[in-house]
């Protein structure tokens, strides 16, 4: 797959970040963005940079990774207002904001560590905690994301996932009048709950099967020592049928009080085909609103999304595709991901908007980031096409064609 020339659609969203970089920044920019949307395989910074014609030096690209010399925060920050103005998200009712860490295989480099993944145990690689919002309408675009790394595997000052979580929760400027932070049982601790609450925002999330509460009233005035799963061992006979979204659950909607984290709303819930319990809980108490089960249940559903955009970066765009062994390149190398993802958001939302004023309705499907990625692929082969027919018109020999493709073909006949 090779790219010739910036498509349309994103060289005009790449101008919103010219005032940040220079001419030849820009360049690298562009290069880098639209060879992570088309390159097959590996998005190294070597396949990008050779999926372009004419060849140029890789050394460019990787310079303007490793020894930047722009301010890769201060694009962040212009990537999601970008966002949030193009898609019309400030002033919305509520927003979700999903917290939680991801794993990238690596073997060696600064911040490289073992970490638990859910699907394959223990993993050696990147650790990073991510933070992603998601609207009532569905949308879902990338904020920040945080690299963690292990004690002593890096000179830096250590912090915590939690602390990370904290940073990245204290940062969030909200585009909604209301914001609700879910994360999983990893991170329900008195100190990530503060931050949230701190912030006027409200919070769920998951707890831990052996998380200890405190339930109902006994004579003292203070509620029965119980582990989470024994309080939904013992109130399984009264789970009640509830329906989200054509799913059938079955659940308990009650409230409890958690040492370091207060007053909090737990509703014990399964699928009506499984037995497997989930613990979630919320501080959105009863006596402050009055929310039924159901809609708490579709707010803890919530936070799954977040994983369909883990898997969309990391097998679409090609998140820790690198080879840097430095984690400031890392940490750069990841904010252009988000940015690859935040373009493609942009410009697939037009598309759907073009599509629903010709079908003069709003249609229900929505595309995906990877149909997203094919629409610039497939523009970008019709463009290598035309610059192969302007060279051959022009009287160019084919084998120096193929040797501005890559200079290593100059000894093809």
């Amino acid at each position: 797959m090779f790219a010739s020339e910036i498509p349309s659609p994103m060289k005009g969203l790449l101008r919103n970040f010219a005032p940040l970089l220079s001419r030849p920044q820009q360049e690298n920019l562009a290069r880098t963005v639209v060879g992570m949307m088309t390159t097959e395989g590996e998005k190294c910074v070597k396949n990008v940079n050779d999926s372009f014609v004419p060849h140029k030096d890789q050394s460019n690209l990787n310079r303007f990774i490793t020894d930047p010399k722009w301010d890769y925060r201060a694009l962040n920050e212009r990537r999601v207002a970008l966002v949030e103005d193009e898609l019309g998200l400030k002033g919305s009712e509520l927003c979700y904001l999903l917290l939680d860490d991801t794993n990238v295989e690596r073997y060696g480099g600064e911040g490289v560590g073992y970490h638990h993944d859910s699907k394959h145990g223990m993993i050696k690689g990147h650790n990073y905690v991510t933070e992603v919002c998601s609207v009532v309408d569905g949308t879902l675009y990338p904020v920040d994301l945080r690299l963690y790394m292990p004690e002593g595997t890096s000179s830096k000052p250590f912090r915590s996932k939690i602390e990370l979580a904290c940073e990245l929760i204290d940062a969030f400027d909200p585009p909604s009048r209301r914001t609700i932070v879910e994360f999983d049982e990893w991170y329900l601790c008195g100190d990530v709950v503060k931050h949230v609450e701190e912030r006027g925002f409200d919070w769920m999330s998951e707890a831990k099967s052996n998380r200890v509460l405190f339930h109902g009233v006994d004579e003292q005035g203070k509620g029965e020592r119980l582990r989470v799963d024994e309080l939904a061992e013992r109130m399984r006979p009264f789970f009640r049928d509830v329906e989200v979204d054509g799913e059938l659950y079955q659940c308990l909607d009650t409230e409890a009080y958690m040492p370091k984290v207060g007053e909090t709303r737990l509703l014990l819930n399964c699928r009506a085909d499984t037995k497997d319990i989930h613990y979630a809980c919320t501080n959105i108490l009863r006596e402050r609103e009055g929310s039924t089960t159901a809609t708490i249940l579709r707010r803890a559903l919530k936070r799954a999304e977040i994983e369909s955009f883990h898997w969309d970066i990391k097998n679409v765009l090609g998140f820790g595709d690198y080879r840097f062994r430095g984690s400031d390149a890392a940490i750069i190398h990841s904010h252009l991901v988000l940015l690859t993802y935040s373009l493609l958001l942009i410009a697939k939302r037009r598309v759907e908007r073009r599509e629903a004023l010709e079908d003069k309705e709003e249609r229900s499907s929505r595309h995906s980031i990877g149909e997203a990625c094919r629409w610039m692929r497939d523009r970008c082969i019709v463009a290598f096409c035309r610059w192969i027919g302007e060279r051959l018109s022009q009287g160019t020999q084919f084998p120096k064609i193929l040797a501005a493709i890559n200079p290593r073909l100059r000894s093809y006949k």
